[in-house]
């Protein structure tokens, strides 16, 4: 008998057998289906992190390294850059500047300062428009709004706390970036102008503990950007009673994406001297920034070279990987326990969904006694046979894959489109620019994977009832 012939009598057991095909259908369909709707939604939710932070750095990721002993010591320049090319030459990745850190020489106050072409995406100003020697500074949304408060005039004695699932719309996220960008403001703190003592020192019990003097001092900086609040809590939900799903996914993400209370220098001011500003200390010290070309190898480096205190307690090595702007490889870091649970999840279901087929396939060969001596009596071989209830199995698993993929993306859009307006608001914050959530759904291999996972039921299927279509027990049916 031709193919043709063989695909279009599996194709008829669809109709014959239509109560047994639906409720298979339906059930491994469903089970399927609740799993692809929540890979759909969290590849959704990574891919819009990455696309938020894209906008703040760019294609090229840049991670700052570090290494240092288990006592705090850490590695001089020059020996950390080595370490850092050569850790990083492997994945494409090469040292292309350095963060410079500055303390001030008593202690009390500690200073970052960065190039302006590692942070260009978030300055918003044309620093050339100012005389040489300007300092400029990247602040956060609530720093910004801290400054418009108090004028710039700050406290140093006084310690504010700024309440935590603060949530700026994209107008007054506008409003304070026009009354602080291009201004210029006064920071004010205290510093020492003795040397603070020792831990050694301050151990030893004294009658009469020697007064420490203080001196006011101002910094005077022009605000460069704003890149968002450090503060704002990623949870949808507004209290303990209030379950998000999208809450299983945002918990794990980390909502600091770029460094804030950073100094930025021009690369064209030559004059510039942090040293001399800060009356730096012989504590400064300078981190390698590694550049990669793209996400995928910067995430491969992050990954097997980054020291995680959490997952390597006792046994971690002191080389220490972040990003420089952006959480991109924070977020794809965070769902790799998330994929962990969604394969194991796909394997369980598979072995459900064979069982499903092995049974109704059973039931069906059962009832099926007939229409197999018909096709003895047409001519059909033994192999013949085995193909018209294969190409069975193969369809049902056709229109299985079908339903499960158009039940996920629903159930993805319901869930996303129901808090929509909640999630971009948040995202609006942390990036300070806005950000429209809309309909999460993200193809990954993980989806792959689990589509592979209904093909591949029937195959499994077949070979656990290859003895129901041998030819003894072709011939007793027949017979029977």
């Amino acid at each position: 008998m031709k193919i043709f012939d063989l695909i279009k009598l599996g194709h008829a057991h669809i109709y014959v057998h239509k109560k047994q095909s639906f409720l298979t259908v339906l059930s491994t369909g469903i089970l399927f289906g609740v799993l692809l709707g929540v890979v759909f939604l969290f590849n959704g939710l990574e891919n819009l992190f990455i696309r938020a932070s894209e906008t703040l750095s760019g294609k090229e990721v840049y991670v700052v390294s570090s290494s240092c002993t288990s006592n705090g010591n850490c590695l001089q320049y020059e020996d950390m850059q080595s370490l850092a090319a050569r850790t990083a030459r492997p994945y494409g990745g090469e040292v292309d500047g350095k963060l410079e850190v500055y303390n001030y020489k008593n202690g009390g106050a500690t200073f970052r300062v960065i190039s302006e072409d590692y942070v260009k995406n978030l300055i918003e100003i044309d620093l050339g428009k100012y005389e040489s020697g300007t300092l400029f500074k990247l602040i956060s949304l609530d720093e910004a709004e801290e400054l418009i408060k108090t004028g710039g005039e700050e406290n140093p004695d006084e310690m504010t706390f700024v309440s935590a699932q603060k949530v700026y719309s994209i107008s007054e996220i506008s409003d304070l970036k026009s009354k602080v960008l291009g201004k210029e403001f006064i920071e004010s703190y205290l510093v020492p102008t003795t040397p603070l003592e020792s831990e050694e020192e301050t151990a030893v019990e004294t009658e009469t503990p020697a007064e420490i003097a203080y001196e006011r001092k101002e910094l005077r900086y022009i605000v460069a950007g704003v890149v968002g609040t450090s503060k704002t809590s990623l949870s949808l939900a507004k209290g303990y009673g209030d379950i998000k799903f999208l809450d299983f996914f945002l918990d794990r993400v980390d909502s600091q994406v770029a460094m804030t209370d950073l100094f930025v220098s021009r690369d064209t001011d030559a004059s510039k001297n942090f040293k001399a500003i800060f009356e730096a200390s012989d504590e400064d010290y300078s981190l390698p920034i590694i550049r990669f070309s793209n996400l995928e190898a910067a995430y491969e480096y992050y990954e097997n070279e980054n020291c995680n205190l959490e997952r390597n307690l006792g046994r971690c090595s002191s080389y220490t990987v972040a990003e420089l702007v952006g959480n991109r490889l924070q977020t794809k870091d965070a769902l790799e326990t998330v994929y962990l649970f969604f394969r194991y999840g796909g394997l369980v279901l598979l072995l459900i969904a064979v069982a499903i087929s092995v049974a109704t396939f059973i039931r069906l060969l059962s009832e099926n006694a007939r229409s197999i001596a018909l096709y003895r009596s047409l001519g059909a071989s033994g192999l013949d046979i085995l193909f018209i209830h294969f190409s069975y199995l193969v369809e049902l698993c056709l229109i299985t894959v079908l339903f499960a993929v158009i039940l996920g993306a629903d159930i993805a859009t319901m869930i996303s489109l129901k808090d929509a307006e909640l999630l971009s608001g948040i995202l609006t914050s942390i990036y300070s620019r806005s950000v429209d959530s809309g309909i999460l759904i993200g193809l990954s291999f993980e989806v792959t994977e689990i589509v592979l996972a209904v093909l591949a039921t029937a195959p499994l299927c077949l070979i656990l009832t290859l003895d129901q279509l041998s030819s003894k027990n072709l011939a007793k049916k027949i017979k029977e």
